[in-house]
């Protein structure tokens, strides 16, 4: 039997995937949380913008949005952690650590973010083609949510910024919900009983 084992089936009609009904998945555990954090801090935003507020309450809304902004990069962090801690087999090149580690290094992290979220579907393809698991995911959805999540940030305060946050939303929970599903099939696929022995 190879390092991942053959899969019996394609992954729609894998019959160990039905294990994953019916309990608290990967995208189920990780997208309420973060799509509830991530429309109050857009909410602070549009506060912000909304030009029939007083001063003072549009400082208000600014500084419930920086609240919220903190906790969603905490939920990301994590988010992002997991997502690449599944794809450790040794050959993967971006380790969890390193993943999140290296976004709060002063200008490295505007690189890095490309790497460890838009890059993150050519590493999860890598890693199945690997190991024979038939997941794939799309560097379309990775890509658009990496750029609009930072534009949405750095233009928040603008004009454009609670539009830019909108879009940046949507992108951020389509995101959530196809990686965490991603990972989710993977760890049905790469569990002991999907595999067939030779």
């Amino acid at each position: 039997m190879s390092q991942a084992g053959q899969l019996q089936e394609p992954l729609n009609g894998h019959p160990y995937a039905r294990e994953a009904e019916g309990r608290l998945t990967f995208p189920h555990a990780w997208f309420w949380p973060i799509a509830i954090v991530s429309l109050f801090s857009l909410g602070g935003v549009c506060g912000f913008a909304n030009p029939t507020l007083s001063l003072e309450q549009r400082q208000a809304m600014l500084g419930v949005a920086w609240v919220w902004h903190i906790v969603e990069v905490v939920l990301l962090c994590a988010f992002t952690y997991r997502l690449w801690n599944q794809l450790q087999d040794g050959k993967t090149e971006i380790t969890p650590g390193k993943a999140v580690g290296y976004l709060f290094i002063p200008f490295v992290g505007l690189y890095w973010i490309f790497r460890v979220w838009a890059g993150y579907a050519t590493a999860f393809n890598r890693f199945c083609e690997r190991h024979g698991l038939p997941c794939q995911a799309s560097k379309r959805i990775t890509t658009t949510f990496t750029i609009t999540w930072l534009l949405g940030k750095w233009l928040a305060l603008t004009p454009v910024g609670p539009v830019l946050g909108l879009v940046g939303w949507i992108a951020e929970m389509v995101f959530v919900a196809h990686t965490g599903k991603l990972t989710s099939n993977l760890t049905v696929l790469t569990a002991p009983a999907a595999r067939v022995e030779q």
